[in-house]
């Protein structure tokens, strides 16, 4: 019974936060854009260069989180579906940024500005794992 319950839960909440995903990747960006954050402090343009491929796939991303979010709130198992590839996602191109980062060793030089693309690193992979926990939990649940 409990169980049925936290999963009734989460699946109230659940698309909020992906909504809430998909927007912080949307800030991300236009800050990113506007020069309000670096994500290093050494000015080689090669990481500019690097970050200049991601815009799109996140954005495929968001688009993907968003669906999760509407087919979720509709009930429709493709929800499930959705959170599974935006999940995925987000674990893959975390793992591309965190090898970038590490074969050019902006990671072995501390500084303030490093800190941006670690943390955004960390909710990447901490989001994509639980994206991918959750949707099994949905698709569980939805059958």
């Amino acid at each position: 019974m409990k169980t049925e319950n936290k999963n009734r839960n989460n699946a109230k909440t659940l698309p909020y936060m992906l909504i809430a995903g998909a927007l912080l990747n949307f800030t991300f960006w236009s800050l990113y854009y506007m020069n309000v954050i670096e994500l290093t402090d050494i000015e080689d343009g090669l990481v500019t260069s690097f970050e200049s491929a991601f815009p799109v796939a996140d954005f495929v991303m968001s688009i993907f989180l968003i669906l999760a979010a509407v087919y979720m709130l509709r009930k429709k198992s493709a929800g499930g579906f959705f959170m599974t590839v935006s999940g995925s996602m987000l674990i893959y191109l975390a793992v591309l940024d965190i090898t970038f980062y590490i074969s050019n060793g902006y990671y072995s030089r501390i500084s303030p500005a490093i800190i941006v693309p670690v943390c955004l690193n960390v909710i990447c992979i901490t989001g994509g794992t639980f994206a991918l926990i959750k949707s099994w939990g949905f698709w569980r649940m939805s059958r």
